[in-house]
């Protein structure tokens, strides 16, 4: 019988991608605990030696600064959010992790996880539903909180076809908490999420590995409880690499990874070999008879050498020829390394360059991170759909969210805004919709283009109180 914790084999092929991938986007603290699996000790190599060798170099930021710099291009404009037929989001988006972090940040984050390896999840979760007779004011404690998980974390799933949808009916999700050691001390406890949908009723259990009679064992510790709300496990991909199936994707960067992974292994040996040679060495040809008979040779401006007839005495040192030619494999693998980074690391030199080449380039480079942010909004309004289904508002009144595609750092000119202004004269762009191309054109700051969301927001809020007024009026004798 299969434990909670079993991994499905295609999220067990990509585990070794996935830790080398978290590893040098880490950095040099990470890589040097998992050292022996990026630089492997060699045979008759002394543990001083290796440690040294394994140790001598920092671990380059390439892949850190080209995820940071292509997740910082996408949100270089705040997300901007549309309420759409739920106001109140405005205000919950404030706080979307219950953790006190703003919905920005929270897709930011996710963001990271997503274009470092391949895809993102994001569970939005929620206890049992608040009756529909609670003020929205009051129901702030029962309210959903997105919840981010990692690729590595998804262990297990099932999907079933249901009216011509792919629909999951089964996820296991990998967590870990801080749990009582005695009276002072935490330990680390292995747990697992299990989400099931049955027949539209989607129940979560939590289980947890316990040492019960010497030997460790799953425990359910919590549930089954139900989600109310949505009618599908709500879990939403945030995926920024291609999927080839349901939750199997290529980690986009891991060719990137790989050659940082290969320059890193060839700079500690580099580093390990001047260490070794770059000292020039004494070298005495012939029987050395030192002065002071004890036959150790001492050098120094107060020391002398005394050698047999034909001797000699020199200093040899490395000619460094070799060291050259690794210096210049190095710099070629640099530029590999930046060409793969999308150009953040290292721009390739060219005589001469026409202005359409470089448009050229910079669409290609564009058309990576555009078809990154389509998949991360699509995956966050996917998310909004779970959110708003809690408080019974429909997919077609759910909340929306736009991130920026414009990563070529575009602005509307003089001309643009005139046939802008001419389109919304005539009605073709709704106000709404003229703000946020005026808020990404760098024209007006994001904040205005979130006005017609305050001004719903200050509709309903009116209603409310109308609707209060008049059951008031009408209580009251007469």
């Amino acid at each position: 019988m299969s434990s909670p914790n079993w991994q499905r084999p295609e999220a067990a092929e990509v585990t070794g991608q996935l830790t080398r991938l978290a590893d040098f986007f880490a950095g040099t603290d990470a890589v040097r605990l998992h050292k022996n699996e990026y630089v492997p000790q060699l045979e008759k190599e002394s543990d001083k030696n290796y440690k040294l060798r394994s140790t001598g170099v920092a671990v380059p930021g390439s892949l850190t600064r080209t995820v940071e710099g292509s997740v910082g291009r996408i949100f270089a404009t705040a997300p901007t959010l549309e309420p759409n037929g739920y106001a109140a989001i405005a205000d919950e988006w404030q706080d979307l992790d219950g953790q006190g972090t703003h919905g920005d940040v929270v897709l930011f984050r996710a963001s990271v996880f997503s274009v470092l390896d391949a895809f993102a999840l994001c569970l939005v979760d929620a206890p049992t539903a608040a009756s529909a007779t609670v003020p929205m004011t009051e129901a702030g404690a029962f309210r959903p909180r997105w919840i981010t998980y990692r690729r590595s974390q998804l262990l297990n799933w099932r999907t079933a076809v249901v009216n011509n949808r792919t629909v999951l009916t089964m996820a296991v999700l990998s967590e870990s908490a801080d749990v009582e050691d005695g009276p002072y001390a935490l330990k680390s406890e292995r747990r697992v999420r299990i989400l099931r949908n049955d027949g539209g009723t989607v129940t979560a259990e939590l289980w947890a590995e316990r040492s019960s009679n010497g030997t460790n064992d799953w425990q359910l510790i919590e549930g089954p409880s139900t989600y109310d709300g949505p009618a599908e496990i709500p879990l939403a991909i945030l995926a920024a690499g291609t999927l080839t199936a349901p939750f199997v994707a290529r980690p986009p960067l891991l060719p990137l990874c790989d050659k940082v992974i290969e320059f890193y292994q060839v700079a500690c040996d580099m580093r390990h070999y001047e260490r070794m040679s770059c000292f020039p060495q004494p070298v005495v040809v012939g029987e050395l008879t030192t002065l002071s008979g004890d036959g150790k040779l001492v050098l120094g401006p107060t020391s002398a050498i005394k050698l047999d007839v034909g001797g000699d005495f020199k200093w040899a040192e490395l000619a460094g020829t070799s060291m050259d030619q690794l210096r210049q494999n190095q710099q070629g693998r640099l530029q590999e390394i930046g060409a793969l980074g999308l150009s953040f690391l290292v721009t390739e030199t060219r005589a001469a360059e026409t202005a359409r080449a470089k448009a050229l380039d910079a669409a290609a480079e564009n058309a990576t991170l555009v078809s990154a942010a389509r998949g991360i909004e699509d995956g966050a309004n996917q998310a909004l759909v779970f959110h708003a289904a809690y408080w019974g508002v429909s997919a077609d009144q759910a909340p929306t969210v736009s991130l920026n595609k414009n990563l070529s750092g575009d602005i509307i000119d003089a001309v643009q805004l005139r046939v802008l202004l001419d389109m919304r004269a005539v009605g073709e762009l709704t106000r709404a919709e003229f703000r946020q191309i005026l808020s990404r054109g760098r024209v007006i700051p994001a904040e205005m283009a979130l006005e017609d969301a305050v001004l719903a927001a200050e509709l309903e809020a009116a209603l409310m109180a109308s609707t209060v007024d008049a059951a008031v009026a009408a209580a009251a004798p007469a």
